[in-house]
C-alpha cells in the first residue's frame, strides 16, 4: 500500500505596463474650451514644441505623451506544496501550505518641458508596495463503509491565514535634470508617506457525514474562527450546520 502523495504548483508573473486614467468626468466647459484645431501646428519651425493653442493655451498633447510618463511594474508568484500520508485504509491525512507574493512598483513623472511640471521644475511621485498572504491547512479524513450500506465520512482540521502588506510613498519637486528621473534628484519633498497592515485567522474545523443505502443522508459541521482583527475579548466565533435528506429512490430513469 502506498501511503505518501505529495505534489506542487508554481506560478511567477511579471508584469510591466503604462498606467491610464479611466471612467473620469470631464466638464462639459472644461472639454469646450480645451481643444485643439486642425489648423494648429504640433511643432514650431525650428522643431521645438508649439505652445500657443488658440482654446488649449500652452497645453501640448503631444509634448505631454512623450515626456510625461506613468509606469508600473510587478511581480507575482502563487506557491502550493501539499502532501497526503494514508495511515490505514480509509484514514489519510492531508497538510498543505500555500504563498501568494506580489510587489509593484509605481513611477509618475510630470516633465518640466511640458504644461504640467514646468511650474514645479519637475515632479516625481514614486510607490513600492508589498503583499504576502500564507494558508497553512491540516486536516485528517476517515471514510468507511459497512456491510456494503452504511458510509461515513469524517474530517478534522485546523486552518491558518496569514496576510501582510506593506507600503511607501514619496514625491519630490525642483529637478535639474530630466536624464535621471529618481527621487534622489529632486531638492522639494512634497510627498513622504508610507501605510502597512496585518492580521491573522485561526480557524478550527469538523464535519461528519452519514448515509445508508444512498437513501438517508445526516451530516453536520462545526467551525470555530478567531481572527486577530477583532478584540480579544469577542475574537473567537463558533458556528454550526446540521442537514438531513432522506426516502430517496434508486430510480432508473431511462434504459437504453
Amino acid at each position: 500500500m502506498k501511503r505518501w502523495s505529495w505534489g506542487q504548483y508554481f506560478v511567477f508573473q511579471y508584469y510591466t505596463g503604462c498606467q491610464f486614467r479611466r471612467g473620469g468626468y470631464t466638464s462639459p466647459i472644461y472639454s469646450s474650451r480645451h481643444k485643439i484645431t486642425a489648423s494648429e501646428p504640433v511643432y514650431n519651425e525650428d522643431g521645438s514644441f508649439f505652445l500657443d493653442f488658440f482654446s488649449n493655451g500652452p497645453r501640448n498633447p503631444k509634448a505631454s505623451s512623450l515626456y510625461n510618463f506613468r509606469r508600473e511594474k510587478g511581480d507575482r508568484s502563487f506557491n502550493t506544496v501539499f502532501a497526503n500520508y494514508k495511515f490505514i485504509d480509509g484514514l489519510v491525512f492531508n497538510t498543505t501550505f500555500s504563498l501568494d507574493h506580489t510587489t509593484t512598483r509605481y513611477n509618475s513623472w510630470s516633465d518640466p518641458r511640458t504644461s504640467d511640471g514646468e511650474k514645479t521644475n519637475g515632479s516625481l511621485t514614486t510607490s513600492f508596495s508589498d503583499y504576502k498572504q500564507m494558508v497553512w491547512r491540516n486536516s485528517l479524513t476517515y471514510t468507511k463503509t459497512l456491510a456494503e450500506k452504511h458510509h461515513l465520512d469524517i474530517l478534522g482540521g485546523y486552518e491558518v491565514n496569514t496576510y501582510r502588506r506593506e507600503g511607501i510613498n514619496g514625491a519630490k519637486d525642483n529637478f535639474p535634470t530630466v536624464d535621471k528621473t529618481v527621487l534622489s534628484n529632486g531638492s522639494v519633498l512634497t510627498n513622504a508617506s508610507g501605510s502597512n497592515m496585518e492580521w491573522r485567522l485561526l480557524s478550527y474545523l469538523s464535519r461528519a457525514n452519514y448515509n445508508y443505502d444512498d437513501k438517508y443522508f445526516l451530516g453536520g459541521s462545526i467551525r470555530m474562527d478567531g481572527s486577530s482583527r477583532i478584540h480579544r475579548s469577542n475574537r473567537w466565533g463558533h458556528f454550526g450546520h446540521c442537514r438531513e435528506l432522506g426516502s430517496l429512490q434508486k430510480k432508473t430513469l431511462w434504459h437504453l
